[in-house]
């Protein structure tokens, strides 16, 4: 697991990635990266309510998974949740 990031909306453009919450003046977006040998993925969470996908399972002959769920209709709680799981299950 990366460190957590926060988009900061408050700080200017464009807006920057920071690791300290309490750095952050008008957070939009919090996100993860995710590594598991040559695998590699990041989820981020947009106060919309939609997120970011990103999977690669690092093999050459595979296309990265770019997705974007829950845009722009926004996601539930429990999509979230669910959402979290498969995600962390392509790296299994």
């Amino acid at each position: 697991m990366g460190p957590v990031t926060w988009r900061d909306q408050g700080g200017g453009w464009p807006p920057g990635l920071k690791t300290e919450r309490d750095a952050v003046a008008g957070p939009d977006s919090i996100g993860v990266g995710v590594r598991l040998g040559v695998q590699e993925g990041s989820v981020v969470l947009f106060k919309g309510g939609w997120c970011d996908l990103e999977y690669w399972s690092g093999s050459a002959s595979d296309e990265p998974v770019i997705e974007a769920p829950g845009y722009p209709d926004g996601l539930t709680v429990e999509g979230f949740g669910r959402l979290l799981d498969s995600f962390i299950d392509r790296f299994r």
